[in-house]
């Protein structure tokens, strides 16, 4: 369960937000510049927030209110960012095991070979970020977060560098699961819809249920 309630003002922009997700997948719905982003840098602790509150299964990150402050790399939280943001020095296979080198318990989860067939990117172990697509990239930096086994996986846009036609509907937190649906109209088409038209960020679906809570900031559904 991710429990959320947050201010920040930046410049003219003002971000007030709130929410509690008990599905184990949540996504973010707004417009450009409606503070999805910001909100996920203030969950991962990269931006400290005039007011707030978060708690992630019961362990509080943040609370201003008693100047509690977990630091970033005790959070125990993977970030995918919009750009894969690799180690340009390290080849494939090296920016994966740099995710592992953050795992407490280096020895369990899944292996990387496990996760560069899910991945699809196990041709490229070899090859440095330099040689890659954009697509590449960003199916690397995923694999990196996976590694580190965290308790949260935030992603923000993590499907923007990719070609529709390479998509993939991976269980991106459960290795050797079948292949996970795109979300029927039906269920997710409809509220986020409504979503996008909101000043601000709006968690409007959850579904799912895969071993670790996963966040996603997603441009604004169009039905």
């Amino acid at each position: 369960m991710i429990e959320v309630a947050v201010r920040h003002a930046r410049g003219a922009f003002a971000l007030d937000a709130a929410f509690t997700a008990e599905g184990r997948v949540t996504a973010l719905f707004g417009r450009s510049g409606s503070g999805k982003s910001t909100l996920v840098d203030v969950i991962a602790g990269l931006v400290r927030p005039d007011q707030g509150r978060i708690v992630v299964d019961g362990v509080t990150l943040l609370d201003t209110g008693t100047r509690l402050r977990v630091p970033v790399h005790r959070r125990r939280i993977g970030y995918v960012f919009q750009e894969a943001r690799l180690l340009p020095h390290l080849s494939v296979r090296q920016n994966l095991l740099f995710g592992r080198w953050f795992s407490r318990d280096r020895a369990g989860g899944p292996s990387l070979a496990a996760v560069a067939d899910l991945l699809g990117i196990a041709p490229l172990l070899d090859r440095r970020p330099a040689g890659l697509s954009g697509g590449e990239r960003q199916r690397v930096a995923i694999g990196r977060a996976l590694l580190a086994r965290p308790r949260l996986l935030l992603m923000d846009e993590p499907l923007s560098a990719l070609r529709a036609s390479s998509i993939r509907w991976w269980s991106w937190t459960r290795v050797g699961a079948r292949p996970a649906a795109p979300p029927p109209r039906s269920c997710a088409a409809a509220r986020c819809s409504r979503a996008a038209r909101r000043e601000r960020p709006v968690p409007c679906c959850h579904c799912g249920s895969p071993p670790m809570t996963t966040l996603s900031a997603s441009p604004a559904w169009r039905a």
